[in-house]
C-alpha cells in the first residue's frame, strides 16, 4: 500500500489510512452520492436509531432506495481492526431488534421523520406513496417485505480490502458486499484529500457529442418550451444554452446559478444575493442551488433554500424550519412567526399535505416587484435577530 500513488497534472497523492473509524466514517458519509449514486439515500442517523431500539451496537449506516423499496445497512471499518467480530455483532444485534414488529414501527417512524424534515426527499417521496402514507409505506412495503424475506443486504466500507478480509467474512449470513474506498493525501497538503472506488451503480452513458441529434433534439425542446414561456428567440437560446452546458454533478456558484435563472428569478435571486453580502449572512452553494444562512461564530442555520430552474423545485424559494429546529432555542416561536409573515405576503404557498408548522414554498414563475421582494428580505432580517442559539 505504501507504493500506492495517483499522480494527478503532477502533483502526487498519496495513500492514507485515517486515523479512527470515526474520521473514514465521515469522509464516508460527506461523499455518499458519489459512492452509492443519485438513486441511494444515505440516512445518518446511527443514533436515532440505537435511541429507537435502544441497542447500543447497531450498524453504522443506512442506504434507503426508495424507487426499489431496498433498505441496506452500512458497516464503515478500517483493516486494521478486528472486522469480522465488529462487523457480526453489529449486523446480529440489529437484525435480533428488527424481528420485533415494535421495533420495525420505530425505524419506520424514525425514517420517516428524517424524510419529511428534508423538502428534496419529502418531495421525492410524494409519486412513490400511492394512496398510503409515508409511515405505512416504509412499515408495509419496505420493512415489512424485508423482514418476511429475511434478505438483509449489507455494504462493509473498508480503506483496504484485503483476502484475509474476504475470507473473515465469507461466513456471514448475509448479503454482503465488500467495498473498498481508499484514500489518498496529497503530498506536503495532507488535508486535501482525494478517493477511489468502484462506483456500485450504473453510470450514466456519456452525452452525445455537440451538434448530436440527442443534444440538438433537447436543446429545441428546451427553447420552444422557453418561447411558450414568453421569452424573445434570443433570450430561450441563451438560458437553454446555460443548462446544456452545466455540469450537472457540479457545485453552482453566484456566477454559474444566474446564468440559467430567467429573467423572473434573476431579479430575485440577484437582490438575495447582494443583501447576503451586505449584511454579512452566509451563502452555502450546492449542485441545485443554495442555502441562505445566519451565523454565529463558527455556527449557521439555513433560513430558508433557493433552486435553479432545472431541479425538482424548479425557480423557488423553500422555506428551511427543520434547520431552525435543530440549531436553535426558541425554533417555535420564530418558526410560526416567519410563515405567518410569509404567508401574509400572498406569493407563498403550503406544500401539500403539510400543517402550519411546516415549510412554505414560493415558485419564482412571475414577476415579484421591489416591494415584495424588499418585504420578503426584512422578513428574513427580523427572523435571524431573534434566533437564540443552542450551546
Amino acid at each position: 500500500m505504501a507504493d500506492d500513488i495517483i499522480l494527478l497534472d503532477g502533483i502526487k497523492y498519496l495513500r492514507y489510512t485515517p486515523k479512527k473509524e470515526a474520521e473514514f466514517e465521515r469522509m464516508v458519509v460527506e461523499n455518499a452520492k458519489e459512492i452509492f449514486g443519485e438513486n441511494a439515500i444515505y440516512l445518518d442517523i446511527k443514533k436515532k436509531i440505537a435511541n429507537a431500539l435502544g441497542a447500543g451496537t447497531i450498524p453504522d449506516g443506512y442506504l434507503f432506495y426508495p424507487e426499489e423499496k431496498r433498505f441496506v445497512l452500512v458497516e464503515v471499518e478500517l483493516s486494521s481492526h478486528d472486522v469480522y467480530s465488529h462487523v457480526a455483532k453489529q449486523l446480529n444485534k440489529f437484525v435480533s431488534a428488527f424481528r420485533n414488529y415494535r421495533s420495525r414501527q420505530k425505524i419506520a417512524t424514525t425514517l420517516r421523520d428524517y424524510i419529511e424534515s428534508d423538502p428534496l426527499l419529502r418531495e421525492r417521496m410524494e409519486g412513490l406513496t400511492g394512496d398510503k402514507g409515508l409511515y405505512e409505506f416504509l412499515l408495509n412495503d419496505v420493512f415489512e417485505a424485508l423482514h418476511e424475506t429475511g434478505n438483509f443486504e449489507v455494504f462493509v466500507i473498508i480503506e483496504e480490502k484485503t483476502e484475509q478480509i474476504i475470507e473473515a467474512l465469507r461466513y456471514l449470513n448475509f448479503q454482503l458486499d465488500i467495498l473498498e474506498v481508499a484514500i489518498y493525501a496529497r503530498e506536503g497538503a495532507e488535508s486535501v484529500k482525494a478517493m477511489r472506488f468502484k462506483a456500485t451503480y450504473q453510470l450514466p452513458p456519456p452525452p452525445p457529442p455537440p451538434g448530436g441529434y440527442g443534444r440538438l433534439n433537447w436543446f429545441q425542446k428546451c427553447v420552444q418550451e422557453k418561447i411558450k414561456q414568453g421569452y424573445t428567440m434570443a433570450e430561450a437560446g441563451k438560458i437553454c444554452k446555460n443548462l446544456r452546458e452545466r455540469p450537472k454533478s457540479s457545485k453552482l456558484n453566484e456566477e454559474s446559478f444566474l446564468a440559467i435563472t430567467d429573467k423572473n428569478g434573476k431579479r430575485v435571486f440577484r437582490r438575495i444575493l447582494d443583501f447576503a453580502k451586505e449584511k454579512d449572512f452566509l451563502i452555502r452553494w450546492g449542485a441545485k442551488g443554495f442555502s441562505f444562512n445566519a451565523t454565529r461564530g463558527g455556527e449557521f442555520v439555513a433560513l430558508f433554500f433557493g433552486y435553479s430552474p432545472d431541479c425538482v423545485f424548479k425557480q423557488s424559494i423553500y422555506t428551511g424550519f427543520e434547520e431552525l429546529r435543530k440549531k436553535t432555542i426558541n425554533a417555535e416561536v420564530i418558526i410560526e412567526e416567519m410563515r405567518s409573515n410569509l404567508l401574509e405576503m400572498g406569493i407563498f404557498q403550503e406544500l401539500s399535505g403539510q400543517n402550519k408548522r411546516e415549510n412554505i414554498k414560493c415558485v419564482i414563475d412571475f414577476r415579484l416587484e421591489d416591494n415584495q421582494i424588499s418585504r420578503f428580505l426584512k422578513i428574513i432580517e427580523q427572523t435571524a435577530k431573534r434566533i437564540e442559539w443552542k450551546a
